[in-house]
Parts: structure tokens; C-alpha cells; sequence
């Protein structure tokens, strides 16, 4: 036994105030969360240095990015259903990386690869 806890590798990637996404009960649960609040979506890809910028970015200004939204993570290789969902439900052609802004059950504003920042998303919800 350890005397020391660690944090899974998971655990240590997500920082405070983003939640994953894994199941289409989940994503149900974030178009109707956009009625009453903005909700930001990360599709991430595992296997692309453009998605790793993309997220490490988004990571780095959470700050700034709650005040005016929900946070959402998707790992799209793991959980390409809920990838899928969202095209379906959002009308947003699949990218990665990419970002889409919820509101009202709408995408509002999207946005791929070197496009993600987050001064762009502030006021896009």
C-alpha cells in the first residue's frame, strides 16, 4: 500500500470545471442544459498534435471560458457515438479538433484546428 495518492493519468489531464463526455445520455443532458446556460463541446483527438495544442490551449484559459460557459470534453477516438450524436444533433460537419457552442439546443458558433481560441469563444455563447 502507498502512502502517497496519485492522480490516473485521466484524472491529471482534466482540469477543474471541464467534464467528459461519454455516453449519448450525457450529450442529452448538455442540449438541455443550453436552455438555460451556454455550453461549450471540445472533440478531441488522441492521435493529432493539433488537437493536443488545441486542448492544452482551451486548458490553459478555463478561466476564462467559465463565467460564460459549461465546459464539455470529448475523447472522439473512445467515444465516436457521442461524436457522431453531436454532429447529428448540432448540424456541425465533423472536425477535429473542434468546438461548438450550444445555446437554446443550437450550435451557435464553432470553430477547428488553429481557429480554437479562447478569446474567440468568449461571447460566442
Amino acid at each position: 500500500m502507498s502512502w502517497f495518492w496519485s492522480k490516473s493519468k485521466e484524472e491529471a489531464d482534466q482540469p477543474e470545471g471541464w467534464n467528459v463526455l461519454e455516453t449519448v445520455e450525457q450529450l442529452d443532458a448538455v442540449f438541455l442544459a443550453s436552455n438555460s446556460r451556454p455550453q461549450l463541446l471540445f472533440k478531441h483527438s488522441t492521435r493529432c498534435p493539433v488537437s493536443s495544442y488545441a486542448w492544452s490551449h482551451l486548458k490553459e484559459n478555463t478561466e476564462l471560458l467559465l463565467p460564460a460557459y459549461d465546459l464539455h470534453f470529448l475523447d472522439l477516438i473512445q467515444f465516436r457515438e457521442v461524436s457522431n450524436q453531436i454532429e447529428q444533433r448540432s448540424g456541425v460537419q465533423h472536425q477535429s479538433p473542434q468546438v461548438i457552442c450550444i445555446a437554446a439546443g443550437k450550435a451557435t458558433y464553432n470553430a477547428s484546428h488553429h481557429h480554437i481560441e479562447a478569446d474567440s469563444l468568449v461571447g460566442s455563447g
